[in-house]
């Protein structure tokens, strides 16, 4: 742009120089208007018009080469724009491939045991223990509860449950919504291991466990089929909402099944016992008062992504 105002601005010094006195042409024609008014006038309108027509050429260009210049930043902006939609795309592409790269499931760890980044769709990444000793490589801990810890609190909020509480290294629940989502990106199996205060252990499996949505209250709605050591303890929960103190989903108009229980869980019906009451130990009883088998001193859920 500052070229074309240069160019302008010596166009007009040109036409001025073209009416400055510089031959003899020009004094000649000077003697002669002091003797001729009428000559000496049309002369100078001849003069101003020359210059009026030379500064309408030169503005024409200028304007010309003004609207070619917006013309170029236009293409250049339409060049831009075209080049950020496609690598706005590009982005996505592979923000997708990524979340395919990550893993999926504890699965992808084959034999370790630890702390590990998951990413299930639907969801941001998560943080969840896999368990490669007990029953096996693949696993990943839902939920632990030992009986070593005065600490030990499961009687928590809905909203707790649902984000998860805990900690890796001790007594842990990992969230309705993470088991949510990561039960529904693909079929999954249920090992529930369990140990008494003599660390005898006993087992339950389910083949293909799955709950529903916040909206469904994270309703138990299958299991699949069941084996194991441990006696079946869960498939008279199915179809039963999970419950807290202050959600209650028990269908138990007389009770609320969490706070009477000391402990949240799948109800159904009933206020039955659940796994997250605190165990009383030496006295091989749970809070709620009610005495259990031995062998649920402490427990450890697990999934597992099933294979084709």
């Amino acid at each position: 742009m500052i070229k074309y105002i240069f160019l302008f601005v010596t166009g007009l010094a040109s036409i001025k120089g073209d009416l400055t006195p510089k031959d003899p042409f020009y004094d000649s024609l000077h003697y002669a208007t002091l003797s001729n008014g009428d000559f000496q006038e049309l002369q100078i309108e001849e003069d101003n018009q020359l210059y009026k027509t030379q500064a309408i050429n030169l503005l024409s260009d200028l304007l010309t080469l003004y609207s070619q210049l917006i013309q170029e930043q236009q293409s250049k902006i339409s060049d831009l724009k075209s080049t950020v939609d496609t690598n706005s795309r590009l982005i996505m592409d592979l923000e997708t491939q990524l979340a395919y790269c990550q893993p999926i499931s504890c699965r992808s760890f084959a034999n370790q045991s630890g702390v590990f980044e998951i990413k299930v769709p639907q969801i941001e990444a998560f943080r969840a223990v896999c368990d490669a000793e007990i029953a096996g490589s693949g696993w990943m801990v839902i939920y632990r509860r030992t009986t070593d810890k005065d600490s030990s609190n499961f009687q928590r909020d809905w909203q707790t449950y649902e984000n998860g509480f805990g900690d890796f290294d001790d007594d842990f629940f990992i969230g309705l919504k993470k088991l949510y989502y990561t039960l529904k990106s693909e079929p999954h199996e249920l090992y529930v291991h369990l140990s008494n205060e003599y660390n005898e252990t006993s087992f339950a499996h389910y083949d293909n466990f799955s709950i529903g949505n916040a909206s469904e209250s994270y309703m138990l709605k299958t299991l699949g089929k069941f084996s194991g050591d441990a006696r079946d303890f869960m498939s008279n929960r199915i179809d039963g909402k999970f419950s807290t103190y202050d959600r209650d989903n028990d269908g138990v108009d007389s009770d609320n099944c969490a706070s009477a229980s000391v402990g949240a869980w799948w109800y159904k019906g009933a206020c039955d016992r659940n796994m997250h009451e605190r165990y009383l130990g030496n006295y091989n009883m749970w809070a709620s008062g009610t005495p259990w088998p031995k062998y649920i001193a402490s427990v450890q859920f697990m999934i597992r992504s099933k294979l084709d």
